[in-house]
């Protein structure tokens, strides 16, 4: 009974923190809002450090790979911090892929929220830490 109880609290907390980190400002048709997050330096063994940098190049495509919209050169975002960024894309279709472009100085991604055009959110996380040299 204890493991169900833990099990259903650690599901309601993930979903409270996904939902309390994902763009909601006003929402039109024709544009996907993203919040990307860098890592913060100093956590881990070896610790991170230079997590943060230049924001990177976002593309998004439709489930068929037609390319719907991207932001390039959006700027820096500083260890631990987010940079949310709007992207205009086809009116009308979702962004079922997203590709991520590292520039000169990539930031170290700790996690990414998505709204879509109609408002669907989705979350990424995970496996990005192996790219910063540490284990995910």
């Amino acid at each position: 009974m204890a493991t169900v109880i833990g099990v259903v609290g650690s599901v309601l907390t993930i979903f409270s923190f996904l939902q309390d980190n994902f763009n909601t400002e006003d929402h039109t048709t024709s544009e996907t809002k993203m919040r990307v997050v860098a890592g913060l330096d100093g956590t881990g063994d070896p610790p991170l450090n230079n997590a943060g940098g230049d924001y990177p190049d976002v593309r998004l495509f439709n489930e068929n790979g037609g390319f719907l919209g991207g932001t390039y050169d959006n700027g820096y975002v500083s260890s631990g911090t987010a940079y949310d960024v709007t992207i205009q894309q086809t009116v009308g279709q979702q962004p079922t892929y997203a590709l991520f472009t590292g520039n000169t100085d990539a930031i170290c991604i700790a996690y990414i929220a998505s709204t879509w055009p109609f408002g669907g959110k989705y979350g990424w996380v995970g496996s990005w830490g192996r790219r910063c040299g540490h284990p995910w």
